[in-house]
């Protein structure tokens, strides 16, 4: 058994020899709790900065690339899933911050082709929503024109050049007119010459609209002759009515004859003003002038023209007394293309001349005979072909 003075001893020893260990224990303890800190810094340095770099682009930026890349269907798909408050702040803040200078650091978004392909986008949008939604289409169309507009005319704007902005106008009004949705293809072209008075396709086309709305709906001194002359005594609200009927399309009228005159005065040469400024005077019962318009459109090389002003100018002689001309000028159109129309004005005109067994005979054969695509159905649609000219450009323009 140890005496005393050796466990003092020992005790002491065991204190001084605890000393450095507990030293170290301290030091390391001070490393163990001071070294997770730093390495989780660090592991944040390493783990956030790529993942902010590697940050999902907006959706309306990967329709983007998309179309780009040619995928217009994948791009369209992707677009409609990004609601349009969220498109239209994407856009607002990129033309905010506008398109880099050259001397600027690129960002992939501050292109001049970025602000191109999603302008041409955003009308490509504008375009299958008319096809796509089937009511109260125009919120939607214009959502996406305005955008389209602002993208497009910024890019212009950098480059010096033209904006595409009345091309696309042009293309989506019609594309609504041959959808037979008038009213959505007036309000785009009454945006459209608001910004842009003086644009021919544009005239063209607004006149074409108003010239269709002001002849489909009948005569309207016919209408009330028809109740006048009933055994029913019109009521006043009947008359009103009528009255409204007539008003309206004489300013369809007045306005499409307004746009052809206009046309004319920029380019007396320009064919399709001519022809339809001719039938708007017929409508207006102005036969004398439409006669001087179409005189000169005989002999164009193309066919619907030569056919259309042929049938115009027998109406229009129909409606100045002179029956014999007229029928010269329906079996002319016939003789160029042996279409429907022609064909039911001339069994019209031989029937009331008194002629009713050549007419007969003609409404017969109309009726046994399979006649060729009769332009005067596609007439109300305006320049419908228009799309298939100028919409294969603007996409080239939009993904260069």
């Amino acid at each position: 058994m140890p005496t005393p003075a050796a466990q003092s001893q020992f005790e002491s020893n065991r204190a001084a020899t605890a000393r450095p260990n507990s030293t170290a224990r301290r030091a390391g303890s001070e490393f163990c709790y001071a070294a997770p800190v730093i390495s989780c810094a660090a592991l944040l340095l390493i783990v956030v900065a790529p993942a902010a770099a590697q940050r999902p682009e907006p959706p309306t930026a990967q329709a983007v690339a998309l179309y780009r890349g040619g995928d217009l269907r994948g791009a369209l798909e992707l677009l409609a899933q990004e609601p349009l408050d969220r498109q239209e702040r994407f856009v607002r803040d990129l033309v905010r911050a506008g398109i880099a200078a050259p001397e600027q650091p690129e960002t992939p978004h501050r292109t001049v082709a970025f602000f191109l392909a999603a302008g041409t986008l955003q009308m490509e949008a504008a375009l299958h929503a008319l096809h796509t939604i089937p009511r109260n289409a125009r919120p939607v169309v214009r959502a996406h024109m305005a955008l389209g507009e602002a993208l497009l005319d910024a890019a212009a704007t950098r480059l010096g050049a033209e904006s595409g902005t009345k091309r696309w106008f042009t293309v989506i009004a019609l594309a609504a007119q041959l959808l037979g949705r008038f009213y959505d293809a007036r309000a785009i072209l009454e945006t459209a010459l608001a910004r842009y008075p003086a644009h021919r396709d544009l005239l063209v086309a607004y006149g074409s609209i108003r010239e269709t709305l002001g002849s489909v709906s009948g005569d309207p001194s016919d209408l009330l002759r028809q109740v006048t002359s009933s055994s029913t005594v019109a009521t006043n609200k009947e008359f009103t009515l009528l009255a409204t009927l007539r008003q309206e399309r004489d300013e369809h009228l007045r306005i499409a004859r307004s746009n052809f005159e206009q046309v004319l005065s920029l380019d007396p040469t320009d064919d399709e003003a001519a022809l339809r400024l001719a039938h708007v005077l017929l409508r207006q019962g102005s036969g004398a002038q439409a006669i001087t318009l179409l005189t000169p459109l005989l002999e164009r090389p193309s066919l619907r023209l030569a056919y259309l002003s042929r049938l115009l100018l027998g109406h229009a002689f129909e409606q100045e007394g002179r029956p014999g001309e007229a029928a010269a000028q329906f079996r002319a159109a016939i003789a160029r293309l042996p279409a429907q129309s022609a064909r039911v004005a001339l069994a019209a005109t031989l029937h009331a001349t008194g002629d009713k067994r050549d007419g007969g005979l003609l409404a017969e054969q109309i009726l046994a005979a399979r006649t060729p695509q009769d332009p005067w159905w596609a007439y109300r649609f305006g320049e419908f072909w228009r799309v298939e000219e100028l919409l294969p450009a603007l996409r080239e323009e939009g993904r260069r």
